[in-house]
């Protein structure tokens, strides 16, 4: 119990820390906010192409209730500690966390979340206005697909930060791991539904991205909230993401504890 409340009070500690170092560089956040509207670019694209009938299953107001959705989306699940950590590990720099009462792997983890506010208070007021003004822009609004699509984005960024955790850690074998934290990233633009909907794939292609770790970073989130997702799938869905954390939470915490072992960084 004592521990618990410890590591409560740390967590606390660093989440004030890096709420105050986002207000202080909240130009910088916001240049970064701004270089992720991707999804605007791919909204406007799937328009053109939808101006004269649907494109699968999906209409003109499908495409904009899925886009707008992910632009907010998108930043709340989002991390992008990767390539910092396998930085860190192989210029020695991890050293410093290593002499806190406190996991490193927990400060990488904390560290992005209390810049998700400031990206709600940017994003949301637009997809209200935009719901409120276009008819054909439907959202899935009940109580309970709230409750299931908080769920998804908790997995959603667990899976994000233990997938790249996992790779950069390879750094304690490897002289650089960081091309392997970006083809993650290139991987998971394709194929977590941030570009492209999984559902306009080729039927052969969808039967697999179904079931890819991809998917369930970003794309369960979308498909619950625009309520493509019928609710008898949401369980045995978000099922299969929490086994894909377990999975990388597992490969994570082997490959700390043998890395740690074999930790011979510059300094460390």
């Amino acid at each position: 119990m004592r521990g618990t409340y410890w590591l409560l009070r740390k967590i606390r500690a660093t989440l004030i820390v890096y709420w105050a170092r986002a207000l202080e560089y909240r130009i910088v956040l916001l240049i970064w906010i701004l270089a992720m509207s991707v999804p605007l670019v791919m909204m406007a694209v799937w328009l053109q192409m939808a101006e004269k009938g649907d494109v699968g299953s999906f209409s003109r107001g499908d495409f904009i209730a899925y886009y707008m959705a992910n632009l907010l989306i998108v930043h709340l699940v989002s991390t992008w500690h990767g390539l910092e950590l396998s930085h860190n590990i192989r210029r020695g720099e991890l050293n410093a966390l290593l002499l806190k009462p406190f996991h490193p792997l927990w400060i990488y983890a904390l560290r992005p979340l209390p810049t998700k506010p400031l990206r709600i208070v940017l994003f949301l007021p637009p997809m209200i206005l935009i719901t409120y003004l276009l008819p054909d822009v439907h959202f899935d609004l009940h109580p309970l697909t709230w409750v299931a699509l908080l769920a998804s984005m908790i997995l959603a960024y667990a899976l994000m930060f233990l997938i790249q955790t996992s790779l950069a850690l390879l750094s304690f074998w490897m002289v650089q791991a960081e091309p392997l934290v970006m083809i993650f990233f290139h991987l998971h633009m394709l194929f977590s539904g941030y570009l492209v909907p999984l559902a306009l794939f080729p039927p052969s292609w969808v039967r697999t991205l179904m079931w890819l770790p991809f998917r369930f970073t970003l794309s369960v989130s979308l498909e619950i909230v625009t309520g493509a997702l019928p609710r008898s799938e949401w369980i045995p869905t978000l099922g299969t993401g929490l086994g894909w954390v377990v999975l990388f939470y597992l490969i994570t915490a082997f490959l700390w504890r043998r890395g740690i072992r074999v930790y011979t960084a510059v300094g460390a």
